[in-house]
């Protein structure tokens, strides 16, 4: 049983059944005053606290191995083919076990399976340093490593999503989203140029490694001192492929889950290969200098990060389906204006607000889904969704190399239009406009129990 009630702006809930806290499985109540800020209300959360300050640091110290792995595997070969191949094949590896990573999250504890997760890639990373050290390192290695590297990531993001709502209550999940949010956008923005300029001026390969190796024990050890009340979780107790078709079967069965995955699949279609490849051309036929590739990066950084810091201001009621539009819109006629647009500054503005508008919107669609989906259901429904952003990626390149022989402004216009029909095709085809898709409020029928999402 489930009781939600308001009362003097307080929230009141009362828990038994499926346990959606931190104090998983036993009865609880608790009295959470909603203030302005849902950032700074989640700061004073010691676990979520560990969480973002861990999940902080190994962030970045990811961005180590992002410059340093393909730079020591073109180190030892010099060929291009065999760094795609490399990437390729952590890629395989991702996608083929995303879908284990999020039964065995639900049939496990979400903390738990991030910390075998991070502690495995850090020894990965570790392992990749002392090769590199003792010149032992060649490129078979590599692709064993890398390999390992992404059956553990496949493992980790369902987690990852899985634990903060048994950290934080309703109410403060976008807050800590956007600060999550936040971490990974300021990393992966700034990160990889500082740890480019510091290699440049004489920092080892084997001490970027080592350094990504001991953020992720760092994040093992904050994982470690989080203190939860954890029951056995209630999944089947069948085999793991039983589980996965349980967990696409719950996700397909609901119209606003299906409507997200996939048009985030459309979204990530569209965006992954046409900015990976065309907004390089864009800079190079427009401006014929790196520094414009760079200003239009940091625009959609910046809008972002923008983007961050409002979600994390924002609560109370919103619409789901609303919110997945917006999302779907804003993306697809940005994308649009960027083959339309010629100025640098323009086609800056318009990357900035889609920065801005895509994590506002992300904050709060992934905060909803959060509440909307049942605890023992949320791994596998969060590797869906990450299928939908990785699984993706390979066929986004393939699409954008061979779109872009029309020219870089045809790759833009059909990647756009391709988002805006598919959020026609949303809007006409999913019911998800009703008043019951309200979600500041766990969804509970008239006996008080949890419906899930419907």
């Amino acid at each position: 049983m489930i009781a939600v009630a308001r009362q003097h702006g307080m929230i009141a809930v009362s828990r038994m059944g499926i346990e959606r806290s931190t104090l998983a499985g036993f009865a609880e109540v608790r009295a959470v005053k909603v203030r302005r800020f849902p950032m700074a209300e989640a700061l004073r959360t010691a676990n979520f606290r560990l969480f973002w300050i861990g999940e902080t640091v190994s962030l970045f110290g990811n961005q180590f191995y992002i410059v340093a792995f393909p730079w020591l595997a073109l180190r030892l070969t010099e060929s291009g083919l065999a760094l795609g191949t490399l990437f390729m094949t952590m890629a395989v590896a991702r996608a083929i076990f995303t879908l284990i990573g999020g039964a065995v999250t639900d049939r496990f504890s979400p903390r738990m399976v991030m910390i075998a997760a991070n502690a495995v890639r850090g020894v990965v990373m570790a392992v990749l340093a002392l090769l590199v050290f003792t010149n032992a390192i060649r490129m078979w290695q590599m692709y064993v490593l890398a390999m390992v590297y992404g059956i553990f990531d496949a493992f980790f993001f369902p987690a990852y999503k899985a634990l903060l709502p048994r950290i934080l209550p309703p109410g403060q999940l976008e807050g800590g989203n956007a600060l999550l949010q936040g971490s990974s956008e300021l990393a992966v923005s700034v990160g990889p140029a500082l740890i480019g300029w510091a290699m440049g001026f004489g920092l080892a390969l084997q001490a970027a490694l080592a350094i990504d190796a001991l953020s992720f024990w760092f994040s093992v050890l904050t994982l470690f001192l989080i203190r939860l009340l954890e029951a056995p979780q209630q999944t089947s107790s069948g085999t793991l492929l039983r589980s996965i078709k349980e967990g696409i079967s719950y996700s397909f069965s609901s119209p606003r889950l299906r409507a997200f995955i996939l048009n985030l699949t459309v979204l990530n279609f569209a965006m992954v290969g046409p900015f990976g490849i065309g907004i390089a051309v864009l800079a190079k036929q427009h401006f014929g200098n790196t520094a414009s590739f760079g200003i239009l990066f940091s625009a959609i950084a910046v809008g972002a990060l923008v983007g961050n810091i409002i979600a994390g201001t924002l609560q109370g009621s919103y619409k789901f389906g609303t919110t997945l539009i917006v999302m779907a819109v804003n993306t697809g006629i940005g994308v649009i204006l960027l083959g339309v647009v010629s100025s640098l500054a323009w086609l800056s503005a318009v990357l900035a607000v889609m920065g801005c508008i895509n994590a506002i919107t992300g904050v709060l669609s992934f905060s909803m889904l959060q509440k909307m989906i049942e605890q023992n259901m949320m791994g596998r429904v969060m590797s869906l969704v990450m299928m939908g952003r990785t699984g993706i990626a390979p066929l986004s390149y393939l699409f954008a190399g061979l779109t872009i022989r029309l020219g870089v402004s045809a790759l833009f216009l059909i990647s756009g239009s391709v988002v805006l029909l598919a959020s026609i095709y949303t809007v006409v085809n999913y019911r998800l406009w009703s008043s019951s898709e309200r979600t500041d409020a766990l969804r509970v029928d008239q006996g008080g129990a949890f419906v899930g999402p419907k």
